[in-house]
């Protein structure tokens, strides 16, 4: 039984190296099966692509006729080619930067508010009475200007006045701390 023992302690440490000599060879096998695999597929996804030169050459004709019909028809060209923005996306994505929600009732905005679900944006540095100024007929149809009534930190407030001089609504101004639009509000009276 001695001996027994003795034996199986000296055969341990062979099969021991035996064990982990046959893991490694598997592994590097195993490694370059998926190697070679996945060569094959991106050498089979990323060929040269073919390019017909009698596509080329219509494409280029096609291009060439309808420069020469533009300058031709000018009247033609102002449906083919980009107008220029109305005051509604001047305002929405020129001053406000499409940065904010803005909310509409028969046509007019009674409310912006910065939009908080997006974490890359940031509140457009705006004044607000140029804003209201500047985009009157969004905010009123008889909005003439725009009085400073209440300026109390984060929180202003903008008398809207109307023809005759009257107050037809008011401005609600929220700012953050660095002094940037989060939110404006009209009160029609």
């Amino acid at each position: 039984m001695g001996q027994k023992m003795k034996s199986l302690k000296s055969e341990k440490p062979s099969l021991v190296g035996i064990s982990l000599v046959g893991v490694f060879l598997a592994t590097m096998v195993l490694n370059e099966v998926v190697k070679s695999t996945s060569m094959s597929v991106q050498a089979q996804s990323r060929q040269v692509a073919s390019i017909n030169e009698q596509d080329v050459k219509r494409e280029v004709s096609w291009e060439h006729e309808m420069a020469q019909q533009l300058a031709a028809d000018k009247s033609q060209a102002s449906d083919k080619v980009a107008g220029k923005p109305s005051l509604k996306d001047e305002l929405l994505f020129g001053a406000l930067e499409g940065r904010y929600n803005v909310q509409f009732e028969n046509g007019k905005i009674v409310s912006l508010e910065l939009n908080g679900e997006r974490k890359d944006t940031a509140a457009v540095r705006l004044n607000p009475v140029d804003l209201l100024e500047k985009y009157k007929a969004f905010f009123s149809d008889r909005l003439e200007k725009v009085r400073v009534a209440e300026l109390d930190g984060d929180n202003q407030t903008f008398e809207l006045i109307g023809d005759k001089n009257q107050i037809i609504g008011k401005a609600l101004v929220e700012l953050d701390t660095e002094g940037h639009v989060k939110k404006l509000s009209i009160k029609n009276l």
